[in-house]
């Protein structure tokens, strides 16, 4: 059977997974198909399988608990699978409780946060998020801000937020001079680094940096990097930015000749 809906969620969330269950299939008059990850901990795969194969929309209720960590990166991992390969498929993962798993595929994706809200409320941002596809509840709070002192590159957020590439717009005759045009791949002790370097026909070079790790960016936590370590001088930077998983780039704010934010 074909479901609109197919959800995967933990016990500890099994009150407020059944509002939404209801109102889905009651109010919105869909067809949905939930699952409770833990019913049958290490035989799940089978039910999972065929609830992410035959729903139209996957909402993921991730579990922060370490016990069901593997379990939960897996189930996402065989979602993706299909979200890359199914223009039809649509996964949404569904945050009821602030939090990370130091897993960038899915700390990086987009996501309906719901925190401290009802059932409904919750609901309604689903159906929103399905309905809009330029409605992203993981867009930062803006402003970025960044500046660069003593060769070191400072960015930093109002919250935390985790964004997979940095843009860096960059001018100069040494700048021009001194870089390799095209795509390469570095290494150094700290960091797997992939560049993306071009020229446009204004003049300015766009540089598309991708550090191999995970960084994370929020006011108690921002982010430190040496410019030496990514090829770069501080007096090449013009202009700053941060490359969304979903593509679009987030101006940023140079705050190098302001007190700090």
């Amino acid at each position: 059977m074909k479901y609109d809906y197919f959800i995967s969620y933990s016990t500890q969330d099994e009150m407020y997974v059944e509002g939404i269950y209801s109102i889905l299939k009651n109010t919105f008059k869909k067809s949905v198909y939930k699952y409770n990850r833990c019913s049958h901990p290490g035989n799940i795969w089978e039910e999972i399988n065929n609830g992410i194969d035959n729903c139209k929309i996957f909402l993921f209720f991730p579990s922060f608990d370490s016990e069901q960590s593997k379990a939960v990166k897996r189930e996402f991992a065989i979602a993706m699978n299909r979200d890359v390969h199914d223009e039809d498929f649509k996964l949404i993962p569904v945050y009821l409780t602030p939090g990370i798993f130091l897993n960038w595929a899915i700390d990086s994706q987009l996501r309906v946060e719901s925190f401290q809200e009802s059932p409904y409320e919750t609901t309604q941002k689903i159906i929103n998020f399905v309905d809009n596809k330029t409605i992203n509840y993981q867009h930062p709070s803006l402003p970025i801000y960044w500046k660069v002192e003593d060769e070191i590159f400072f960015i930093k957020s109002n919250r935390n937020i985790i964004f997979p590439t940095f843009r860096f717009i960059v001018s100069g005759s040494e700048a021009e001079e001194s870089l390799m045009f095209g795509t390469s791949i570095g290494f150094n002790n700290e960091f797997q680094i992939s560049k993306n370097i071009k020229k446009m026909s204004d003049g300015r070079i766009v540089i598309d940096i991708s550090i191999g790790v995970i960084k994370y960016i929020g006011r108690d936590n921002p982010v430190k990097i040496q410019t030496s370590l990514l090829d770069l001088k501080s007096s090449w930077i013009k202009n700053f930015g941060i490359v969304g998983i979903d593509g679009k780039v987030y101006q940023s704010i140079n705050i190098s000749n302001l007190s700090d934010k």
